[in-house]
């Protein structure tokens, strides 16, 4: 069904542009992206704290008075659309906002304080990644149109119809906000840095038949608990939706449409038409003036390895050195028992190691072979730099003569190499 439906866009995308082109440049000058991937990670604060982070903060003399303090929490949208529209100027506002004088809320709207968890939502561990479609540098940065799959909702059971609208205005409000949020922090914006300057997008909901039309305008990215408690924020993100609408009733044995609805097609020319403009302001205020992106740095080194521990980060590839088992029978005779104390201590239970407080620089360094050393094949510098943020220094490991040599210095490093001595 999803194959059918993306056929569908595409080649309405094409006749489109090809048609409408020579009357709006802007088309021309477009980057269509098929298949793309939308993600983006944020904090939503103001939620209630679960019972078991009350009790863990009771149990502490310090934080017992803020057991009860709202909390913020992380949340990752996964998508991928039939089609992404970019072009390197940014669409304009829907609706005109003056951001200095934004003080008081004009109509309120309700807040949800429950935990994500409530309305059917999953955690899991992972990499929050954050990214519009494209890598960072890219010129074309700004969405226009987005095509979003609606098959979800024939698929669901017992669903009547206020149900089915209600799950596309969600998937056509939580897709477009995504889009545009994802852009707004290539500018240098996120939960923490607030937006100087609007930005807009347009989202479809199809399946080739069923149409249903989005607008969004992205007027703050400021979610945080400090903001939404001590100063609230009155910067609304809006979106302007319509009703599922049907292009057309049947296609019959001729391969001829029966029954077009004109108003779909208006909607759609509507969106393509409608042309972006160059800002008079800057668009990444926030960051440096020599180095915005990866691409700016001059060290050569530095800048490959950043831009692969970037994109390697992002995919979100399982890590290379899994999580430690505790095995049955240490659970029982070593942990809630205590029935080995001649043992010697080399598990990380044993020896107070938490492994799920890893860092990124925690793995081992890429190996230099002699020949390619840079003072030739007697140079004892083994071990390849690496260039994490702030701290990029630091993390070169220093050359040793145990049997880690050059290993970094971590708690798993120190366990490693307390079992190897063991054994010698």
């Amino acid at each position: 069904m999803r194959a059918k439906s993306s056929g569908i866009v595409k080649q309405l995308n094409r006749i489109l542009v090809n048609t409408m082109g020579a009357d709006n440049r802007h088309l021309y000058e477009m980057d269509a992206d098929v298949d793309p991937r939308h993600e983006a990670f944020w904090f939503v604060g103001g939620i209630e704290p679960p019972k078991r982070i009350k009790k863990a903060k009771e149990s502490l003399k310090w934080l017992r008075e803020h057991a009860d303090d709202p909390l913020d929490r992380p949340f990752q949208y996964i998508g991928k659309p039939f089609l992404a529209l970019r072009h390197q100027h940014p669409l304009e506002p829907f609706e005109d906002i003056d951001f200095s004088s934004v003080t008081s809320a004009n109509e309120k709207i309700p807040s949800v304080t429950l935990d994500p968890r409530v309305f059917g939502f999953v955690t899991d561990h992972r990499h929050g990644t954050t990214i519009p479609g494209f890598w960072p540098g890219n010129v074309r940065e700004y969405g226009l149109i987005s095509y979003q799959d609606r098959n979800f909702v024939d698929n669901r059971k017992n669903f009547d119809e206020a149900d089915k609208q209600e799950a596309l205005h969600s998937r056509g409000i939580v897709s477009s906000f995504a889009w545009v949020f994802a852009q707004a922090c290539y500018q240098g914006f996120s939960t923490y840095n607030e937006m100087n300057y609007p930005l807009a997008t347009q989202t479809v909901l199809t399946d080739g038949q069923w149409w249903s039309f989005y607008k969004y305008q992205l007027n703050s990215t400021n979610m945080h608990t400090n903001n939404l408690v001590n100063e609230p924020n009155y910067r609304y993100n809006k979106c302007w939706g319509t009703k599922e609408m049907k292009l057309y009733d049947e296609i019959d044995e001729g391969g001829k449409i029966q029954g077009l609805n004109d108003e779909v097609l208006r909607n759609l020319l509507t969106f393509y038409v409608n042309q972006p403009k160059a800002r008079e302001h800057e668009m990444k205020p926030l960051l440096g003036e020599k180095e915005k992106k990866i691409a700016d740095l001059e060290d050569i080194k530095q800048r490959d390895w950043l831009e692969k521990t970037f994109k390697h980060i992002m995919s979100n590839r399982p890590r290379h050195r899994a999580v430690p088992e505790i095995f049955n029978w240490e659970k029982i005779y070593k942990i809630d028992n205590k029935t080995r104390p001649l043992d010697r201590k080399l598990r990380f239970f044993e020896l107070g190691i938490n492994p799920f407080r890893r860092r990124l620089d925690e793995h081992w360094p890429k190996y230099i072979p002699r020949h390619l050393r840079a003072r030739g094949p007697h140079d004892k510098k083994r071990w390849d730099a690496t260039y994490y943020p702030l701290n990029h220094k630091m993390n070169i490991p220093k050359e040793t003569s145990h049997s880690l040599l050059g290993a970094p210095s971590n708690s798993y490093a120190r366990l490693m190499d307390r079992k190897r001595k063991s054994y010698k």
